[in-house]
Order: structure tokens, then C-alpha cells, then sequence
């Protein structure tokens, strides 16, 4: 029929498509709506399709870029499903079975979780019956409500560090951003156009032009229907990277006092817009943007509003958002490269320290063992007497007795009262402690050598 048939996935929905003539109409939403109503899924088919997924991901694993992206995800979100990557994890893909994946289709591709999309040169009329003598024939289905779980708000700065075999270094910022339809929106797709929207934008130049501290910075707004991030990634050399972490606080720093100019925010306000115009170039691009409104937002019109919120953002609109959300305490930072050499000489160093000789087993005709290990690192001996004892050995009307014996024990004895033994000990700059456990309970003393 001359026509192209694709699909993908995102964190809030899967989309199958199909662009065609539109002298073909009535044929596509037919074999579109048995693709997704009246699949079976051969097992054969499975295998071959969870192979290339296998693969897929196995890429996406050596992607450096792909690998910086889902760091900055799982940091930045701790509970919500926007922490795990879209494409899945491996170990848990490699054990779907056909009939799972069979009942996980037939429970949620139902004709009541299914908007259908049409843009082009067909009319109402004909769109109305095409879709009604396809997907209306299908009955309603039971739906499960999806239970997502709520992000707590970020506290404080959350980091994570991929050092590994790598020549250049990655590094990416993550701010806490509300989700599409919040009338915000459309403000922070400006401003972050105004920092980081290409070769003109603030980060650029400052950071690129005339710092030299990146090869190259960009800054992007994603907020689909729950919640978002506004991040700024970057590729640097090694040694720059604190230079440029520093440097793209000072530049936000600078927007949250001093605010932007007008030439800045009407650059910003062209791009963002322009962005907009070039995704409804093409019937599909059209469609997906309906799809988008109904599926995510819940509203086909929302395209309209935020084409009229961006036409009106000012800089003060900017200044505002960027103070209400690019928030260092509630930042994300990633970053991906190779490890510095003050941190390999430095870890060699601790493993050295902490390479000590194994104990060595010293046993008596009483019975008692002594464990003996040299250890000059530090100018203090610690001995240690650890007995059987405490709940695992009370009887059940005495709990707590071995707890109650070991601090008796540390009183008085037989050549020594409890006052002399506590001024011994301090006099010579010790300690002297009793520990219950559950099967032992023990004395410890510290004091310096030699005393």
C-alpha cells in the first residue's frame, strides 16, 4: 500500500503507527487494529524478537551516553518507575516466558486503554467507521489501575560516580521539574533553551567559548504526564571536571539573581516554538502530538495552550522558574569517565594499609585461645575477652542476666575495687567497656603501648 508501519515505547505509553496514502485509509486501520487487538504472539516469534531486545540492550549498555542518562535517572528518582530504563533490565528479560507476555497483552490491550489517533486526508465520516468496524468491535476488557508509586521531595544533593575504562568524562545535572501540563511547562522548555538551546545559548558560550572548560553542553526540559527533569549534560577533560561542575552553578546562579535579558528570552521563545511547529510538519507528527494530549494529559487541546503560554513567557517567567526549580539541594549529579590517578594511587595506597597478616592461633592447656595480630598502623593495643553468653544461653525467666553479669564484672574484684580500676585506666589514657550480644558477651581494654 506504500506505507511504513513502526512502534515505541516511552515511560507513559507504547505507540503503534502507520503512515500511508490516504487512498489506503481503510486497510491500515484495519491491519493496525488487528496488530494490536488480535495478535498471537508465535512463540517462535518471541524468542526470535527477545534476542534482538537482548541485543539491544547489551548496546545500550556500551553506550556511554546511554549508560550517563539511566544514572541520572535512578539518582535523581528513588521510588517512582522514571529510575528504571524503558528498554528493562537484562536478568529480568531473559526469564518473561511467552505466556506471560501473552497474558500481560491480553490484560492490557483492550479497546478501553486505546486511543487511536488520525490525522490526514480522510474525512469525520470515513475516520468514524473505519475505527468503529475495527477496534469497536472488541468488548471492553477488565483494566488493573497501575499503582504508581509517589517520589518523595529531595532533601539534599544526590551523586553518583562511573569511573571505568573511558579517554573523556561525561557529567550530567538533574533539577526536579512538574509534569507537562502545569502551566510552568512551557516557561521551562525557555529557559532551558536560554541555557543550554545551542551554540548561542548562556552555557555555551560561557563554558565552551569562552572558559574552554567543555567540548561540548547542552541543556534540555523533559516532563512527561507524572513528573521530570530539567538536566544539563556536558563532555569535558578529566582534570576540568570540578572547573565545569563549578562553572554551570555560577551560570545558574547568575539567571536566578540577575534574571535574562529580553534578546535572550526572545531567542529562547523562537527556538522553543519553532521546535514545536517542526513536530507538526507531518501528519504523523500531528498525530503523535494529539495522541500525546489525550494519553498523557488527558486533554486533545492542550497543544493550544502551551503554544500560547510559550508565546507570553517573559523574563521574569524565567528568573522565576529557575529560582523555584534549579535548586542545588534538590540536585542530581552524575557523571561518567576514567578514574583520576590521585584515586588510583590513593586506593593502591588503602589496600596496602589494609593488607594486614592473618591472626595468628595461640591455644592453652585450659582451653583458652588467643588470636594475636600485629597491627602498627596506629599506637594502640586492643584486647579483647569474648565469652559464651547472653539470650541464646538465659533461661527463659532470667533475659538480660549475662547483660546485668558483664557490667558486674567490670566492678570490683578480688585485688582491685571498681574506683582503683576506672583510675588505672584513665591514668594511662584507656578504656574498659562490657557487650552483650545475642550468643556472646565480652570485655574490651584500649590503652597505648608500652605503659
Amino acid at each position: 500500500m506504500g506505507g511504513g508501519i513502526n512502534a515505541y515505547t516511552t515511560f507513559d505509553r507504547t505507540v503503534y503507527y502507520i503512515d500511508a496514502p490516504s487512498q489506503a485509509f481503510e486497510q491500515i486501520v484495519d491491519v493496525l487494529s488487528d496488530i494490536v487487538l488480535h495478535s498471537t504472539l508465535p512463540a517462535d516469534e518471541v524468542e526470535r524478537e527477545r534476542d534482538v531486545i537482548l541485543r539491544e540492550i547489551d548496546m545500550g549498555l556500551d553506550d556511554p551516553d546511554r549508560q550517563l542518562s539511566q544514572a541520572l535517572f535512578r539518582t535523581a528518582f528513588q521510588c517512582h518507575p522514571y529510575r528504571e530504563p524503558v528498554i528493562g533490565h537484562r536478568a529480568l528479560y531473559e526469564k518473561v516466558t511467552r505466556e506471560e507476555l501473552y497474558a500481560y497483552y491480553k490484560s492490557r490491550y483492550v479497546p478501553n486503554n486505546i486511543v487511536v489517533s488520525i490525522v490526514g486526508a480522510v474525512t469525520p465520516e470515513d475516520c468514524l467507521h473505519a475505527v468503529e468496524s475495527t477496534f469497536g468491535q472488541v468488548e471492553r476488557g477488565r483494566l488493573a489501575p497501575v499503582q504508581i508509586e509517589e517520589e518523595p521531595v529531595q532533601l539534599a544533593t544526590r551523586r553518583e560516580d562511573i569511573v571505568g575504562d573511558y579517554n573523556i568524562f561525561r557529567g550530567g545535572l538533574g533539577f526536579k521539574v512538574p509534569h507537562l501540563s502545569h502551566p510552568d511547562s512551557p516557561r521551562l522548555d525557555a529557559l532551558a533553551h536560554a541555557l543550554g538551546g545551542g551554540e548561542s545559548s548562556l552555557l555555551w558560550e560561557r563554558l565552551r567559548n569562552e572558559q574552554k572548560l567543555v567540548h561540548y553542553i547542552d541543556c534540555r526540559n523533559w516532563n512527561p504526564g507524572g513528573r521530570g527533569l530539567m538536566w544539563v549534560s556536558y563532555v569535558c577533560d578529566p582534570e576540568k571536571q570540578s572547573e565545569v561542575e563549578a562553572a554551570i552553578h555560577a551560570v545558574i546562579r547568575d539567571v536566578c539573581e540577575s534574571g535574562l535579558s529580553e534578546s535572550v528570552v526572545e531567542k529562547a521563545r523562537r527556538q522553543a516554538l519553532s521546535g514545536e511547529i517542526n513536530g507538526r510538519k507531518t501528519m504523523s507528527g500531528q498525530a503523535s502530538r494529539l495522541g500525546l494530549g489525550e494519553v498523557v494529559i488527558g486533554d486533545i487541546y492542550y497543544g493550544r495552550r502551551y503554544l500560547k503560554r510559550l508565546q507570553s513567557v517573559t523574563p521574569r517567567d524565567l528568573q522565576a522558574v529557575a529560582k523555584a526549580y534549579l535548586v542545588e539541594e534538590g540536585m542530581s549529579a552524575v557523571t561518567l569517565g576514567p578514574k583520576p590517578e590521585e584515586a588510583v594511587a590513593e586506593s593502591e595506597a588503602m589496600a596496602e594499609v589494609l593488607a594486614l597478616d592473618p591472626f595468628e592461633l595461640v591455644e592453652y592447656q585450659s582451653g583458652a585461645r588467643l588470636l594475636l595480630q600485629e597491627d602498627k598502623r596506629l599506637p594502640k593495643v586492643h584486647l579483647r575477652c569474648v565469652l559464651r553468653g547472653g539470650p541464646f544461653y538465659e533461661p527463659t525467666n532470667q533475659r538480660g542476666i549475662t547483660e546485668l553479669l558483664a557490667e558486674l564484672l567490670t566492678k570490683d574484684t578480688a585485688n582491685r575495687s571498681a574506683s582503683e580500676i576506672s583510675t588505672l585506666i584513665d591514668s594511662i589514657g584507656g578504656s574498659f567497656s562490657a557487650t552483650g550480644g545475642n550468643n556472646t558477651f565480652s570485655f574490651a581494654i584500649e590503652v597505648l603501648p608500652r605503659i
